[in-house]
């Protein structure tokens, strides 16, 4: 059952973009913070797009989870009204981690993702490069890779697999959280 938000267009606002603290189980403290605001008026019709950051601290760690929100807000009787809102998750940062290059040797080949879509993994020295533009990977961990300077904003992993002998078989890879799918090496 949908509920109707009898809010005014203010007060969502008001509760959308507020910065002081809100208490959360377990003692933690989330302080938010709104930036990127931007309000849009169709007639009766209004859409804000923003940012709202959320900076947490757990076991002593600073946490932040950063969100794009949007909010469409309908006038309705003379007030505003919120009919829909959304948040998707910005991911954090990426960190790197040292590992071996030695290990690099076995992921060098082609690996085939369709019959016309093949990639090639080479090494140049302590780097692992893909593709034809020859990207550098960056190590999360031994096998699972993020690739530098394309799409920031997006999770996109190479997972190198190995068999029971050790041999690297395919890799799949992770384009968003959900959508995964493997490139046979070939040779």
């Amino acid at each position: 059952m949908s509920r109707v938000t009898r809010s005014t267009k203010t007060e969502i606002l008001e509760r959308c973009f507020r910065p002081e603290a809100a208490k959360f189980p377990l003692g933690t403290h989330l302080k938010v913070r709104i930036k990127d605001v931007d309000v849009k008026a169709y007639g009766n019709t209004a859409v804000a797009l923003y940012k709202r950051e959320g900076h947490l601290v757990f076991n002593e760690e600073p946490v932040v989870k950063t969100f794009n929100c949007t909010e469409v807000l309908v006038k309705h009787g003379g007030r505003w009204q919120s009919v829909m809102h959304t948040e998707t998750v910005i991911p954090g940062q990426i960190v790197g981690t040292k590992i071996d290059p030695k290990v690099y040797d076995d992921y060098v080949g082609k690996y085939r993702l369709t019959p016309s879509r093949v990639y090639t993994a080479t090494r140049a020295g302590n780097k692992l490069l893909w593709g034809s533009d020859h990207t550098e990977l960056v190590p999360e961990s031994e096998n699972t890779f993020f690739r530098t300077g394309h799409f920031p904003d997006v999770l996109y992993r190479l997972i190198f697999v190995r068999n029971d002998e050790g041999h690297v078989t395919h890799i799949r890879l992770r384009e968003f959280p959900g959508v995964e799918y493997s490139a046979i090496k070939i040779q």
